[in-house]
């Protein structure tokens, strides 16, 4: 088989390619007609390039859209960007740990025993990690659109690595979710035993109710649409479906 070398990057690549298939630039056999009498697409590898830059820089934009919703008693409901993702999960965690004196001394007191609230489950105690995860996700959608003015390859691995962490964003943040709702259960059964002979028991059931569902925490559709841009930025570039159209003239 016939093979040819990119002048860019120096890749060896078989003569059946119109492309470079690590950096995408033409390669010096390919510039013109081809023996069936038809000629790559329109620089089918700008294509690859631009479809790449397109969804780094509408990837970077995510950034500024809802990434996560967090729901807390009395604040209700609050849509996440990434200005304030880490105040915001530091905050939860914070109110998540105060709900450890609850129930209140009044019920305490009459409690038959001491009320002792299970650990954290170890998916809030790491969740500072969570804007960690998206803030990657971001850094290697802008190094990605950075780098692919220069190399396609190593642009579509930047896309893969921050679509990566952002599933692991969203996945951790499901987990944490689910934790909570467990945590909270376990708390409140802890001190209904403490409380079975104290006449407040049903309050300190029914608030315990409401507290376990009062807490929430979820992906925003900014994180899933990052997820989709950066998948979708990594598959054209690892597929290099752009790279073999072409177009037959008329």
């Amino acid at each position: 088989m016939n093979t040819s070398y990119c002048q860019n990057c120096g890749r060896v690549n078989s003569d059946a390619q119109f492309y470079c298939g690590t950096c995408g630039n033409p390669l010096p056999n390919r510039s013109t007609l081809n023996q069936q009498g038809s000629i790559p697409a329109a620089s089918s590898g700008t294509l690859e390039r631009n479809a790449i830059l397109v969804c780094c820089v509408l990837s970077l934009l995510v950034f500024f859209l809802p990434l996560m919703t967090i729901q807390v008693p009395i604040a209700g409901a609050q849509d996440i960007s990434g200005y304030d993702v880490f105040s915001k999960v530091s905050d939860f965690n914070d109110r998540l740990q105060r709900t450890n004196s609850y129930p209140s001394p009044a019920f305490s007191s009459s409690s038959t025993g001491n009320s002792r609230h299970p650990d954290l489950p170890l998916s809030m105690e790491v969740g500072f990690l969570v804007p960690f995860w998206l803030i990657i996700s971001f850094i290697s959608a802008a190094i990605g659109l950075i780098t692919s003015f220069k190399s396609i390859s190593a642009s579509r691995i930047m896309c893969l690595m921050g679509a990566c962490f952002s599933a692991a964003a969203i996945l951790h943040i499901s987990i944490m979710n689910s934790d909570i709702h467990s945590w909270i259960a376990q708390s409140m059964e802890e001190t209904s035993r403490n409380l079975a002979n104290n006449p407040f028991a049903g309050l300190a059931e029914g608030l315990g109710a409401i507290l376990a569902t009062s807490f929430q925490i979820r992906a925003g559709w900014g994180a899933y649409a990052l997820l989709v841009l950066l998948g979708l930025a990594a598959l054209i570039g690892f597929s290099r479906v752009l790279s073999r159209l072409k177009v037959v003239p008329t």
